[in-house]
C-alpha cells in the first residue's frame, strides 16, 4: 500500500511548479515541499531517530508544520503533536510518556521548554522553526539546527520507507482517568481514508482546501492529507483566527473545499453581513462535522450558499478522522429532525449493537461500532484502555481484526442511513475534540480541600456544542474565588476542556444512592435558565 510520502514525491516529480501550501504570504509548490522536508528528515536520521523513534511537533499553524509532518514520516518516525498553547505539564507528560527525544517546535514555544527541567533532560535534538535569535540559548542542548539552515545539511541518500502497518502519528484526547489517551493512527489508516473519501468527494488538483483546524485535532487531516494525495493546494490558516480573516482568506485564495465544525458554523450564520462583505462563491463543498449540528443552521448555510453541497461528517479520532457522511438534500432540512450522520465512505463498515452485544434491528438504538481499515490500532502504552474500546468484531467474532466500540448511541434506518442520538457516558464534543467530563473533574479535585462538594457537568448548546460547568459548595468559611479556580484550571487543562464558568451552590443534588448526579444538575440548570428566559 502506498503512504502520503510516496504521493509527495509522486506531485512533486509530476507536478513540481504545483502550488501545496500556502500561509499568508508564504507559499511553497510541490518540489520545495518534497525537497524541504528531504533536508528536515536528513537532519533527523543524521540526530539518531530511528524508525518508530516519536518526534514530536510544537508550534503555530504554518506552512513549516505540514512539512515537518511528512519529514517525520520520510525518517520512518511517528509524528506526536503537541498544542503550544497547552499548559507545559500536559507537554511534559505527553513527552515523557513517547519518550521523545527530537522536536520540530516554534520559536516563541523554545523558551517554555528551556525553562522546564524535565523536557531538558529528555530533548536532545531540536529543529527551531521562526526567530533565527531564538536559538541563541540553546547551546546546552546536544543538537540543535535552525529551519532556515536545513538548506545546508545534506540529504541522506537512502531513507527508510513507512509501511502501511507503522504508526504514522499519536494523537492525545481526553481521558475518562484523568489521563490522556494516545491514540495511535497508522500510515495504512491515513491512505484508506483519503483514498475513501476521494471515492465519494472527487476532489481535483485544481482544489484549494482550507485547513484552520487545530494540528492537534485528527480532523486537520482531511484538507492536508486529502490535497497531498490529489495533488492539490492547501490553504492554511490560524485555528484561533477571526472570521473576517478567515473569510478575506477564502474569498482571495478562491477557495474550494471547506471542512469546520458547526461551532464556525453558528458563527458565519450570526454574521449575516459577512455574505454581503465577502465573496464565497469559490466554495463548491461545505463539510461540517465534530458535533451535532443544528438544522436549522444548515438550512440557513445552504441559503447563504446556493452553489455549494453541504455535508455532514462524522468520525471520532479512533477511527481516522471521518468515516461517515451525509450530503444534506434541501428538501429533507427540518427543523424538527435531526440532520443524520450518514453512510459510511466506501470500504468502510458500521453497526449499531444492542446492549446484550447482538446487531440491532433497524431503528433500533444501540452503541456504533466502526469495522474495517480505519479503526486505530489503539490506545500507546494504554493496554487496558484499548481492550476496553477496541474489542472482538460483533459480525465476525473469529476475525483477528478489532472493532472501534465508539459509545456513541446511534440507529441504522432501513436505507443504511445512521442516525446519532448522544452517548452513552460523560463524554461532550466541545471546540472540535471530545472531552471527558471525568477528567476535567479530576483536575477540580486537585482543590478538594476547599470543597465539600464538587462536579463538572455539561449543558448542550447550539452555537458551541456544549457549555461546561464546575459545580462547587465551599467548605465553610471558605473564601476560594472563581478567579483562583478558573487559574487553576488553566495550568491543567487544555483550552477547549477549561470549564465556561463556576457555580458556587449551597448543595447539589444528588441520586438516590448518595451520589452527585450530573443529570440533575444539567436538568436544575436548564430549569432555571429557562424561567430566568420566561
Amino acid at each position: 500500500m502506498k503512504t502520503l510520502v510516496h504521493w509527495l514525491g509522486e506531485w512533486a516529480e509530476a507536478r513540481p511548479e504545483q502550488e501545496a501550501l500556502v500561509f499568508g504570504r508564504g507559499r511553497i509548490d510541490y518540489a520545495t515541499y518534497a525537497r524541504r522536508s528531504d533536508e528536515l528528515a536528513s537532519w533527523l536520521i543524521a540526530q539518531g531517530v530511528e524508525p518508530g523513534d516519536r518526534v514530536a511537533i510544537s508550534m503555530p499553524t504554518c506552512v513549516e508544520y505540514v512539512v515537518s509532518i511528512l519529514a517525520i514520516w520520510k525518517a520512518r518516525a511517528i509524528c506526536v503533536p503537541i498544542d503550544p498553547k497547552d499548559p507545559i505539564g500536559r507537554a511534559v507528560d505527553i513527552v515523557e510518556e513517547c519518550e521523545i527525544r527530537a522536536a520540530v517546535v516554534g520559536a516563541k514555544t523554545l523558551p517554555l521548554l528551556l525553562e522546564t527541567e524535565a523536557l531538558c533532560q529528555r530533548l536532545r535534538a531540536i529543529a527551531i522553526v521562526g526567530d533565527a535569535e531564538a536559538t541563541k540559548n540553546t547551546s546546552e542542548l546536544t543538537s540543535f539546527v535552525h529551519y532556515d539552515e536545513l538548506q545546508d545539511v545534506a540529504i541522506a541518500k537512502t531513507m527508510p520507507t513507512p509501511t502501511a502497518s507503522d504508526i504514522a502519528q499519536i494523537l492525545y484526547t481526553s481521558g475518562s482517568t484523568g489521563r490522556p489517551k494516545g491514540v495511535m493512527v497508522t500510515h495504512g489508516n491515513l491512505t484508506s481514508f483519503v483514498t475513501a473519501f476521494q471515492e465519494r468527494f472527487q476532489l481535483e488538483a485544481t482544489d484549494r482546501l482550507l485547513q484552520n483546524t487545530n494540528f492537534t485535532s485528527d480532523i486537520s487531516g482531511l484538507p492536508v492529507f486529502g490535497g497531498l494525495f490529489v495533488g492539490a493546494t492547501v490553504i492554511l490558516m490560524e485555528d484561533s483566527g477571526l472570521l473576517n480573516i478567515i473569510l478575506s482568506g477564502i474569498q482571495n485564495e478562491r477557495v474550494t473545499f471547506v471542512a469546520t465544525v458547526p461551532v464556525v458554523v453558528a458563527v458565519l450564520i450570526g454574521t449575516p453581513r459577512v455574505f454581503v462583505r465577502y465573496d464565497l462563491s469559490s466554495i463548491r463543498t461545505f463539510c461540517t462535522g465534530g458535533a451535532v449540528i443544528a438544522p436549522t443552521r444548515l438550512m440557513e448555510l445552504q441559503e447563504k450558499l446556493p452553489n455549494a453541497t453541504l455535508h455532514n461528517l462524522y468520525g471520532p479520532t479512533e477511527a481516522t478522522i471521518w468515516c461517515l457522511t451525509h450530503k444534506v438534500d434541501r428538501a429533507e432540512l427540518s427543523k424538527d429532525r435531526p440532520v443524520p450522520i450518514g453512510t459510511c465512505l466506501p470500504g468502510v463498515d458500521a453497526v449499531v449493537v444492542s446492549p446484550d452485544g447482538s446487531l440491532a434491528d433497524v431503528g433500533e438504538r444501540g452503541e456504533l461500532v466502526i469495522r474495517g481499515p480505519l479503526v486505530a490500532a489503539g490506545y500507546y502504552l494504554n493496554p487496558e484502555q484499548t481492550e476496553k474500546s477496541f474489542c472482538q468484531d460483533p459480525v465476525d467474532p473469529s476475525s483477528d481484526e478489532k472493532a472501534y466500540y465508539t459509545g456513541d448511541v446511534a440507529s441504522m434506518d432501513a436505507d443504511g442511513v445512521f442516525h446519532f442520538h448522544g452517548r452513552n457516558d460523560d463524554q461532550i464534543q466541545r471546540r472540535a475534540f471530545r472531552i471527558e467530563l471525568n477528567e476535567v473533574e479530576l483536575v477540580l479535585g486537585g482543590l478538594s480541600d476547599h470543597f465539600s462538594e464538587y462536579c463538572v457537568f455539561a449543558v448542550p448548546d447550539v452555537d458551541v456544542d456544549n457549555r461546561v460547568y464546575a459545580a462547587v459548595v465551599l467548605r465553610e468559611g471558605d473564601a476560594l474565588s472563581e478567579a483562583e479556580i478558573m487559574a487553576f484550571f488553566k495550568t491543567k487543562l487544555t483550552i477547549a476542556m477549561i470549564p465556561d464558568k463556576v457555580l458556587f451552590m449551597d448543595s447539589l443534588p444528588q441520586t438516590s444512592n448518595g451520589k452527585v448526579s450530573r443529570k440533575l444538575l444539567r436538568q436544575a440548570f436548564e430549569a432555571q435558565a429557562k424561567g430566568q428566559v420566561s
